[in-house]
């Protein structure tokens, strides 16, 4: 696609700091949103979803429905967004 890729391991994050890393934390922490605002691509790989805490899929909701990602902190605008989520999940 001739992009560079943003890429998030979610299987990597299964604790409460991933929790202040997704829906923000203190204002000069690292969080999903300044990451998304530094980012160089408009393609979002989000690999193993299905592996991140089912409470955390709330905050991934506005961003797949409405093109926008909100944290405590930000408000990020993801429309022309590229986004693919990735699962293990068996095809029965």
């Amino acid at each position: 696609m001739g992009e560079k890729l943003f890429r998030k391991q979610l299987s990597m994050y299964q604790n409460k700091s991933f929790a202040d890393y997704v829906f923000g934390g203190n204002h000069a922490e690292a969080s999903l949103a300044r990451d998304l605002l530094e980012r160089e691509s408009k393609v979002l790989l989000f690999d193993e979803f299905d592996k991140a805490n089912s409470i955390f899929y709330s905050a991934f909701y506005q961003m797949f429905d409405e093109g926008r990602y909100e944290d405590k902190n930000y408000s990020l605008d993801m429309q022309n967004s590229i986004i693919i989520c990735t699962s293990n999940f068996l095809n029965l």
